[in-house]
């Protein structure tokens, strides 16, 4: 064998540094005593064949390697491939959402953490969406047995571990190479579902080729030039999506004053991958990106023109008032709306969902009454914004809403750790949820009521 294929890494220069996460999603590297491998080359030379190694890649293989036979060259042959050492994963450390927006904050580049965490003007949008899920007392019942509790949940149909989804986010390849991808992968993971954004550094077709069995809604903005629009409709069909979720709270950019004062840039290397138009796939100057080519004319003839496009559930997302709620619930081809004031990005002073969902729940119940007479399917809620905890999840259901959406925790669990990290995000919040429920005497999401939860003005 040539000795020249095994001498990747002189020992006279810095070990590079693996994070574990990093090695789980390569094709290349393995982990023995605690050191990284790169067997690119190797694996065709190795004696017992190329599947041996190709079964332990990107993990922890030290067991496997002690416990085979090797020839006496074989530790000989192990150093020479070391190309770093193996650290633990950011994501490991993170016990809290506010963990992983710390360690996210000093992960993401300025020009990054700048844009995720933008809001509306002042970004009282933001802090108050966090702060209104405070603001409920929550009412246990006791003497229940609750040593057999599922968060499983039925999203059109569909089942998933419990009531997440990741909400659309533009632009995730600033965070972390993967991006998009990292984020179905994560959600998949964690038996949970995705919605990718029509703003997407990722095509729909690359992110449903990152994991294939994710459940996946595609989030839609509709374009003045509706051939781009049927395009989308037709390849998210194409690709698997199982629903397409409208956001109709963005005729127009808010105003986004923190990212005018911090000199925010797209960086040129992004693209928005779901458009293929090259001259309309360069973000650019995103206000007159938005304001040229989006349409403004968002009504309910839309959404006929929609059923008519696309054989997908269509759910609505941008909902605050009762009385758009209570028109979207009856048009007969929406599936869901979801409660949402844009991660606080739009317009600010917007009420939190947290105190629009209750009202838009009620209404739309008394909706789904009527439309069950005409042989149409119940309306879900979903509500998105300032959700950072489980039992914020649970009061959401208690209000509601039958699944919440899941913004910027997400994208920091990618910065931190890619997929693992945004696993690590979605199983913290599925704990805490599951531990709610326990400690306030719920076995499963339908015993969650609206009796279980009261504004803290009450008292």
């Amino acid at each position: 064998v040539n000795n020249t294929l095994f001498s990747q890494h002189s020992h006279c220069q810095p070990m590079k540094k693996f994070e574990e996460s990093e090695v789980a999603s390569s094709d290349k590297h393995l982990i023995i005593d605690g050191n990284v491998l790169d067997v690119s080359k190797f694996m065709k030379l190795h004696p017992g064949g190329e599947e041996l190694i190709k079964n332990v890649m990107g993990t922890d293989a030290t067991a496997a390697y002690k416990t085979a036979k090797h020839s006496p060259k074989a530790d000989a042959i192990v150093e020479r491939l070391v190309v770093g050492k193996a650290i633990q994963s950011k994501s490991a450390a993170v016990l809290t959402l506010s963990d992983a927006e710390e360690l996210a904050a000093s992960t993401l580049t300025k020009n990054a953490l700048l844009y995720y965490n933008a809001g509306a003007e002042d970004g009282e949008a933001i802090t108050e969406s966090i702060a209104a899920w405070k603001r409920y007392w929550l009412l246990p019942r006791v003497m229940i047995d609750v040593s057999n509790v599922t968060t499983q949940c039925n999203i059109l149909g569909h089942t998933l571990a419990g009531p997440i989804m990741a909400a659309p986010t533009a632009f995730l390849k600033m965070g972390h190479p993967d991006g998009e991808g990292a984020v179905a992968k994560g959600c998949h993971a964690a038996g949970l579902g995705n919605c990718l954004s029509t703003t997407a550094s990722s095509s729909m077709e690359e992110v449903r080729k990152a994991s294939p069995d994710c459940y996946r809604w595609f989030q839609l903005y509709v374009y003045k030039e509706k051939s781009i629009t049927l395009d989308l409709l037709k390849r998210a069909e194409e690709n698997g999506y199982s629903a397409i979720c409208l956001t109709i709270d963005l005729p127009v950019l808010g105003n986004r004053t923190a990212l005018q004062k911090g000199g925010f840039a797209i960086p040129k290397e992004l693209d928005v991958r779901n458009i293929k138009d090259s001259s309309k796939s360069k973000p650019g100057d995103r206000k007159a990106y938005i304001s040229k080519l989006y349409d403004q004319n968002i009504s309910e003839d839309l959404l006929t023109w929609m059923s008519n496009n696309t054989r997908l559930p269509i759910i609505v997302k941008g909902v605050l008032s009762v009385e758009s709620a209570v028109r979207i619930a009856n048009v007969g081809c929406v599936s869901g709306i979801v409660v949402s004031n844009h991660g606080g990005r739009q317009l600010n002073s917007a009420i939190p969902p947290a105190h629009a969902i209750s009202g838009i729940a009620t209404a739309v119940r008394k909706c789904n009454i009527e439309r069950a007479k005409r042989n149409l399917h119940p309306v879900q809620i979903f509500a998105d914004g300032g959700i950072r905890r489980g039992s914020d999840i649970f009061k959401a259901i208690a209000l509601g809403a039958s699944a919440v959406l899941i913004g910027r925790p997400v994208i920091y669990g990618m910065a931190i750790g890619g997929a693992e990290g945004v696993q690590k995000v979605l199983d913290i919040l599925l704990d805490e949820l599951k531990n709610c429920m326990q400690l306030c005497g719920v076995r499963n999401l339908s015993e969650i009521t609206r009796e279980m939860v009261t504004l803290k003005s009450n008292y």
